[in-house]
């Protein structure tokens, strides 16, 4: 049988690494598109570098975006915009001229306007709260992109991905923060009365996710969470429990002012019924990064 030809942007970083390993571990045909064929900061020239890179490719995985080192800044709206935004739309129109049947473009699971609930793709998008010039760009994208599949100039699955961890990830991330900490011996700060909220899904399942999504017939939006959004002190204590380390460790910063919920879970039943998606729980994906130490 003749392998499945993919092309995937985004393929050095944290979440596009793992999807390399998914794909090649399904014998896919993978070609990585490097800065020199995917630069979405220059969408006016992207077509013309990525076409014959796209020629014979069936599905496009598109994982490259601009994340500023501050999303409070507004300065960063416009790199935002032209590289998340238009740089997507660029790629998709030059894997339109090339004849890829399929675009997967992975987007973020918090567009979403916040909700007490888990939320679910037909829910409003409206990300003014927290960062806003990336998340907007975001959605941006998933605007342009669905126009191309409700003209069917493409087949195209917007997976809206929550927030990602698991072994390899940036030390910037709260969870590998929590375990040098615990490692050195310090205290687990915990900010804010530990009560900020988001939900946190392993890399590796995303990454599966991710491969059958590519593999469906699915069109639109589809979640990729862990269908739950734990605290920052659930997380401490769970970290705490599989290190062997007692609880008292964990010193709790007062909140002052509001409470800032942070992001709402993911409701992932469109993800099971469909492609069979089947995240880890949180305790199982944390026990990987604390073996992995």
């Amino acid at each position: 049988m003749t392998p499945v030809v993919v092309a995937v942007t985004g393929h050095t970083g944290f979440i596009g690494r793992a999807v390399l390993r998914a794909l090649r571990a399904q014998d896919a045909d993978v070609r990585p598109l490097g800065r020199e064929v995917a630069d979405l900061g220059a969408p006016d020239t992207l077509g013309e570098r990525a076409g014959p890179v796209l020629a014979g490719v069936d599905t496009l995985y598109h994982l490259a975006a601009y994340i500023p080192r501050d999303h409070r800044d507004p300065g960063e709206a416009e790199a935002c915009l032209r590289v998340n935004a238009l740089g997507s739309l660029a790629l998709a129109r030059a894997a339109v001229a090339a004849g890829v049947r399929r675009f997967v473009l992975v987007s973020s699971g918090n567009v979403y306007r916040g909700e007490s609930r888990a939320v679910v793709e037909s829910d409003a998008l409206y990300p003014s709260a927290r960062a806003p010039y990336y998340l907007g760009s975001k959605v941006a994208a998933e605007v342009y992109l669905d126009h191309f599949r409700q003209t069917a100039q493409i087949a195209v699955a917007i997976a809206r991905v929550s927030s990602v961890y698991g072994p390899g990830m940036a030390a910037m991330g709260m969870v590998p923060a929590f375990l040098a900490r615990l490692q050195r011996g310090e205290p687990l700060r915990v900010l804010a009365g530990g009560t900020y909220r988001s939900d946190l899904v392993h890399v590796d399942d995303v990454a599966a996710g991710l491969v059958a999504l590519g593999r469906s017939a699915h069109g639109g939006p589809m979640n990729l969470g862990s269908g739950h959004a734990p605290s920052t002190l659930e997380v401490a204590r769970t970290l705490c429990a599989l290190s062997g380390v007692d609880e008292t460790r964990i010193v709790i910063e007062p909140l002052s002012g509001a409470a800032e919920p942070g992001f709402s879970a993911l409701d992932i039943g469109l993800a099971r019924r469909e492609i069979g998606y089947e995240p880890r729980s949180l305790r199982e994906g944390l026990a990987t990064m604390v073996a992995d130490r």
